[in-house]
């Protein structure tokens, strides 16, 4: 029979032959999922027998990682991001740990001395509005997606997380129908150009939704449909927070500082990439 000890000695191999980074913690991670342990399970009980139908799902799971490199994340449903755990589906972006780098500044510069109303443009699978709404304890937002699928997925992950009374999901492009105002404006929005597409990793360019990564020749194209928007949906004094793809600051800043926002800063990313822009309505 085997054991957890043994099946993550295999996975582990499995994995690393096909040259995934971190293939222990992979491998325990699609574990846990086809055996129902928690880690802590898996570490006090290492030489626990597990069912043969356990391995058989295990080897399928590691070879959808490792020859036909499905992220770990869509191979479990889910992503933790800003430590909450957020249901994936196709038609969503995998939540990356960068992003958390927009809920950061915005906690930064926005006080919740009052109930906020927060605007998420793109919101896939919800995860940055439902973050600042568990953050922003009495304050509620709306989601906007194109995708019908995304927005069921946001939804979920709105009531699973405890804030579907305070958000609201909408079927739109971008925020044309929109007549309300809003203290806060998040998104992150498709920004590779088109040709750097198939340049991407197979984790991303095969799995990820198309329309979510791209916007046209130089990846600006959703900027330029955003910022005209943000001085009529912005209160006075309201803040914009945008994710920008590598080399896009300058482009960006310009949208929208003509756009009739004033630029308070640049933050980056976990690699030191320039990443997010934060904008106030003056």
């Amino acid at each position: 029979m085997d054991t957890v000890r043994s099946l993550l000695v295999m996975g582990t191999q499995t994995l690393s032959r096909s040259g995934i980074v971190s293939p222990r913690h992979e491998a325990r991670i699609l574990l846990e999922k086809v055996s129902n342990m928690s880690r802590l399970q898996m570490i006090t009980n290492p030489d626990q027998t597990l069912p043969s139908d356990v391995k058989e799902t295990f080897m399928r799971l590691l070879k959808a990682r490792g020859q036909d490199r499905m992220p770990v994340s869509r191979l479990v449903g889910e992503r933790e991001f800003w430590s909450l755990s957020f249901q994936l589906s196709s038609a969503t972006l995998d939540p990356r740990p960068d992003s958390e780098t927009l809920i950061e500044g915005i906690l930064s510069h926005v006080l919740e001395a009052k109930p906020l109303k927060v605007l998420d443009l793109g919101t896939g699978s919800g995860c940055l509005l439902i973050t600042l709404l568990t953050e922003f304890k009495v304050s509620w937002g709306v989601g906007i997606d194109l995708s019908r699928e995304a927005l069921l997925t946001a939804q979920l992950n709105a009531k699973n997380l405890g804030v579907s009374e305070r958000s609201h999901f909408i079927q739109m492009d971008w925020a044309r129908g929109l007549q309300e105002t809003f203290n806060v404006i998040v998104s992150n929005p498709p920004y590779i150009p088109e040709n750097e597409v198939p340049t991407l990793s197979p984790e991303v360019r095969l799995y990820d939704p198309y329309q979510a990564l791209t916007a046209g020749p130089e990846g600006l194209e959703s900027y330029r449909y955003i910022a005209p928007e943000m001085k009529r949906l912005l209160v006075p004094g309201g803040l914009c927070a945008i994710e920008i793809g590598k080399g896009q600051q300058e482009p960006v800043e310009d949208l929208f500082i003509k756009a009739g926002l004033t630029l308070l800063e640049w933050r980056s990313d976990l690699a030191g990439i320039s990443r997010c822009g934060f904008f106030v309505n003056r």
